[in-house]
C-alpha cells in the first residue's frame, strides 16, 4: 500500500513541473510587453540642456511622426533670445567716466587758533553729526562740520587777522581707492588713548609711525555732483623691506605694504553737496596730549606748537559736462 502512494505522488510531480515551466515563460514574456510599452509611452527624450526660453508648451509641441519624417539637412528652426542687430545709424550711448577732484587747503596756524576760538566754527554746521558723536569726537581731540561757500569770506577774514599759513594742492581720484591725505609729518614715536562710546580708554604705541586722514567716498544717488564721504584718523607705521641684503641675484620678494591702523572709532560719515565743504580741525581736548587730534592736528615746529584745520571740497567730474562749484579762495 505504501509503495502505491508514492508511486502515485511521483506521478503527480512529473504532471506539475511542465506546468510550472509554462506558468513562468508566460510571465516572462507578460513583463516583456509591460516593459516595452511604458517605454514608449514616455516618448522621445528631449535634448539635453534644452534652455527653457525654448521650450513649448504641451499643446504647441511638434508630434513625434512629425519630427521623424522631417528631412535630415534640414535643420530644426530654434527661438532666440538675442536682441536684432542695430544698424550703424542707430544712436550709441556715450560712456561716461566720472571722477572726483579734491581740493584740499592744509591751514596752520598758532596752538589756540582753532581749538579755542569759536568765531571760526560759528559758520561751520557741526549738527551734521550726531550730538553723542560729536561728543566722542572732541573728547578724543577732533571737531568736524561742513560748511557753505558762501560763508568762506567771513572765515577767510578771521583768518587773515592772524598768522596763518596755508597750503593748497589738489588730487583727483576714479579708481575708488580711498583717499590719503598726508599731514607732511616725519616719522616719529608715538602713544595714544582713545576715548570710546563705551566708557573705556585704551592706549597703543606706534614706533616710528605717521599720521595721515583717510578719506572713503561715493556718489550719491539720490542728489547730482553730491559726494559721500568717510573721513576719519589712521596711523601708518614704516615699510618694512624683505629683500635679502647678502645676495643681490636672488629674486627680490615685493615689499610688504606697512601696517596701518584706521581709527574707524571715530569715522564719521557726511553728504558733501555742490558748493559745500568738509572742515577737520582740533578741539580745545587737542592740546592735552596723546589723542588722536592731539597727534593728527597738532605739531611742533623749532620749539613752537601749531595746529591744522583742513578745508576739503570735492568736485564731480563728469567727462566734458563739468560745472564747477563755488571753491574757497
Amino acid at each position: 500500500m505504501q509503495a502505491v502512494r508514492s508511486s502515485v505522488h511521483s506521478d503527480r510531480r512529473r504532471t506539475r513541473w511542465p506546468e510550472r515551466r509554462l506558468w513562468w515563460a508566460g510571465a516572462a514574456i507578460l513583463a516583456v510587453v509591460v516593459t516595452s510599452g511604458c517605454k514608449a509611452a514616455k516618448g522621445p527624450a528631449p535634448a539635453p540642456f534644452q534652455p527653457l526660453s525654448r521650450a513649448l508648451p504641451p499643446e504647441k509641441a511638434e508630434e513625434p511622426s512629425a519630427v521623424a519624417s522631417r528631412p535630415a539637412d534640414v535643420p530644426t528652426p530654434l527661438e532666440t533670445t538675442q536682441p536684432p542687430p542695430t544698424s550703424d545709424d542707430a544712436p550709441r550711448r556715450p560712456v561716461i567716466l566720472q571722477s572726483i577732484d579734491f581740493r584740499i587747503l592744509r591751514i596752520r596756524a598758532p596752538i589756540g587758533t582753532f581749538s579755542q576760538s569759536g568765531k571760526i566754527w560759528n559758520p561751520i554746521d557741526e549738527e551734521v553729526v550726531s550730538i553723542p558723536m560729536q561728543r566722542l569726537l572732541q573728547r578724543n581731540g577732533i571737531r568736524v562740520g561742513v560748511g557753505k561757500a558762501e560763508d568762506w569770506p567771513q572765515i577767510k577774514a578771521i583768518l587773515d587777522a592772524e598768522r596763518v599759513e596755508v597750503v593748497d594742492r589738489h588730487k583727483a581720484v576714479f579708481n575708488g581707492l580711498p583717499l590719503i591725505i598726508d599731514l607732511e609729518q616725519s616719522p616719529r614715536d608715538q602713544t595714544m588713548f582713545l576715548y570710546r562710546a563705551d566708557g573705556t580708554m585704551p592706549g597703543a604705541s606706534f614706533p616710528r609711525s605717521t599720521n595721515v586722514l583717510r578719506l572713503e567716498y561715493g556718489l550719491s544717488s539720490a542728489e547730482v555732483n553730491t559726494v559721500i564721504v568717510d573721513v576719519m584718523p589712521e596711523i601708518r607705521m614704516q615699510r618694512v623691506d624683505t629683500s635679502p641684503a647678502f645676495d643681490l641675484n636672488w629674486p627680490q620678494p615685493p615689499p610688504i605694504d606697512p601696517p596701518s591702523r584706521p581709527f574707524r572709532e571715530l569715522s564719521v560719515r557726511l553728504t558733501i553737496r555742490p558748493e559745500h565743504f568738509l572742515a577737520i580741525g582740533p578741539s580745545a581736548a587737542a592740546q592735552r596730549g596723546y589723542l588722536a587730534g592731539s597727534l593728527l592736528l597738532c605739531d611742533e615746529v623749532d620749539g613752537q606748537r601749531f595746529e591744522a584745520l583742513y578745508v576739503i571740497t570735492p568736485r564731480v567730474l563728469n567727462g566734458g559736462d563739468d560745472v564747477e562749484p563755488a571753491r574757497p579762495k
